[in-house]
């Protein structure tokens, strides 16, 4: 029977030098009036709900040309119809792969030869695409941010673009970035 732990994975940890401690009050510790300014309520989440909506009509119906707020559809990208249907299609897919491979695992099961290898490669088979996508823009959100930072700071940020557009030009990245764009 194989496991997951026969898969190998370079993992590393690594610590900063200077460590910066940010006290938290506890919310009891707060005044109703400050709680009121930095605590979300219905209102303020109704707003963003709102918000969002009307972000996704805007995937939804195309519209890309610039406008005169400035928008920002990421994290949104996957509430779109389309994206919405091929998750919907990718999740029902994944669970038949993996139903289909239990049930080819029956005969194994009852001679005590269970493996979970084919379970496992046929989810792969449906989620791999996925998984390198949402790593693929992890990375991009990671650059973006990093690269704000050496921005707000004064660093030369045309290092980091270099060094890193490799990353920047995957062509899986495209849609998500084409969505995620402020305008």
């Amino acid at each position: 029977m194989k496991t997951n732990s026969s898969i190998s994975r370079p993992k590393r940890v690594q610590f900063s030098k200077v460590v910066k401690v940010h006290g938290v009050k506890c919310i009891d510790d707060y005044t109703a009036s400050e709680r009121s300014k930095i605590w979300i309520d219905a209102n303020g989440y109704s707003r963003i709900r709102e918000n969002n909506r009307s972000i996704v009509e805007m995937i939804d119906n195309g519209e890309r040309e610039e406008d005169k707020r400035e928008i920002c559809f990421r994290g949104l990208e996957d509430k779109s119809s389309e994206a919405s249907k091929r998750r919907r299609h990718t999740k029902q897919e994944a669970c038949e792969v993996v139903l289909y491979a239990q049930e080819a695992q029956c005969d194994e099961l009852l001679s005590g030869n269970l493996d979970w290898e084919p379970i496992r490669e046929a989810y792969l088979s449906v989620s791999s695409d996925s998984s390198s996508v949402a790593q693929e823009v992890g990375l991009s959100d990671a650059f973006n941010a990093w690269g704000g930072y050496l921005k707000s700071t004064g660093d030369d940020a045309q290092k980091l673009r270099l060094s890193t557009r490799p990353i920047m030009q995957s062509p899986r990245l495209q849609h998500h970035r084409s969505l995620s764009h402020v305008f």
